[in-house]
């Protein structure tokens, strides 16, 4: 990965990242540019086309698409203009004002998210508080991880992802001064270590 992923708290609010966009990027972008978009759409990438040169082999896009009066019709589009990435395309479709109490997204798209098709949307801020971590563990559900990972290698890397989400969440409510989404060796040490290990075996 070419960015830092630990949120730093500066003044009870998260940090901003430098993303440094991967290579493939600016393709997805350019492709998703040439589409008849409705007006007031807005279209982010995040995840790991965003920041990855090397992805793993079952890695997928992830577009968020912001707009009042988006249709399926118009996110098939989105979906089609991409078949040449050989990849799956996830899109998360959100109203506008949907986004403020959403914390758990409006943190990636403040943070962690480039701007690539439409007009631009300007982000608050999130609050580093209890509501944004209570908004990040509804999500990712550590009270629900099972206790044996499955046979099936999707569902398998789905749940390390959530263990490593789960185990970010519980940490920072234990130290609101830090936080992370991603198995990062110095921040989680041996618990991110394992993961990691655990990871590479599932892919």
């Amino acid at each position: 990965m070419n960015n830092c992923t630990i949120w730093n708290v500066v003044d009870g609010y998260f940090s901003s990242f430098n993303i440094i966009p991967s290579s493939n990027s600016e393709l997805l972008a350019s492709a998703v540019r040439k589409l008849d978009i409705p007006i007031n759409t807005s279209i982010y990438l995040r995840g790991s086309y965003l920041e990855y040169d090397l992805l793993f082999p079952n890695s997928d896009i992830d577009l968020i698409v912001i707009s009042d009066n988006i249709k399926p019709d118009s996110l098939d589009k989105i979906r089609n203009s991409l078949v040449d990435f050989k990849r799956p395309v996830e899109i998360l479709s959100l109203r506008q004002y949907e986004i403020q109490n959403r914390h758990a997204i409006r943190l990636l798209l403040h943070t962690r998210s480039l701007h690539i098709s439409g007009h631009k949307i300007v982000f608050s801020p999130v609050k580093a508080d209890i509501e944004t971590m209570r908004d990040h563990y509804f999500q990712y559900k550590p009270h629900m991880i099972s206790a044996n990972l499955s046979l099936q290698k999707n569902i398998r890397i789905m749940q390390l992802k959530q263990i490593t989400r789960s185990y970010g969440v519980l940490y920072f409510m234990h130290n609101f001064n830090k936080f992370s989404r991603d198995v990062t060796l110095p921040f989680f040490g041996l618990i991110a270590k394992i993961q990691f290990n655990l990871l590479m075996m599932c892919c």
